[in-house]
């Protein structure tokens, strides 16, 4: 398994892809001992200390950690744009981050709140109100546009169907004036 992340330039990371697809395998899988991922590196003609293996493990988990953290927060995005699928990406993403920023904000301590920067915590507040009032003064213009579109089609429609099929342009003009006094 090969992880994209962080640069990696010791001995470990310098293997050939397939003995280091092999050792971050044998790592994650958790069910050898370093002493005998050791054997099969030096097995394979490389001599490698153990505190190196060592430090490759840890930024290995790391990584592996980070692609975890980044797949959980795909899902739980994936299963908001399921529950709410007349929202878009950036809507759930901001209702993400702001429910991330609110449980943190609820979880600190007295002793947090006394060493967190305010001025860093109202940039972060700051621009998660500046990206929701930007989605939304971009949604009014889209709706804008697209309404004048639609009334320009429409238009168009009615201006042929008026002219090619008086009798149906009726019933629809009908149709139209009811459903607006039923207030739909």
């Amino acid at each position: 398994m090969q992880l994209k992340g962080k640069r990696s330039y010791g001995k470990i990371a310098s293997l050939p892809p397939e003995i280091r697809s092999a050792v971050d395998n044998m790592l994650l899988a958790g069910v050898l001992r370093y002493d005998e991922i050791l054997e099969y590196i030096a097995g394979q003609g490389v001599d490698v200390s153990k505190s190196s293996l060592c430090r490759y493990a840890k930024r290995l988990a790391e990584t592996y950690r980070d692609l975890q953290i980044a797949q959980e927060s795909y899902e739980a995005m994936k299963r908001e744009l399921e529950k709410y699928p007349e929202q878009d990406a950036s809507e759930v993403l901001t209702r993400i981050v702001s429910h991330k920023l609110l449980t943190a904000l609820v979880s600190k301590t007295d002793e947090e709140w006394s060493e967190l920067r305010a001025d860093k915590l109202l940039r972060e507040i700051s621009g998660v109100t500046r990206a929701v009032a930007y989605k939304k003064r971009v949604d009014t213009q889209n709706k804008d546009v697209v309404t004048a579109a639609l009334d320009e089609v429409q238009a168009s429609v009615f201006s042929a169907l008026a002219d090619e099929q008086p009798e149906l342009y009726q019933k629809v003009a009908r149709f139209i004036e009811r459903k607006k006094s039923e207030g739909l």
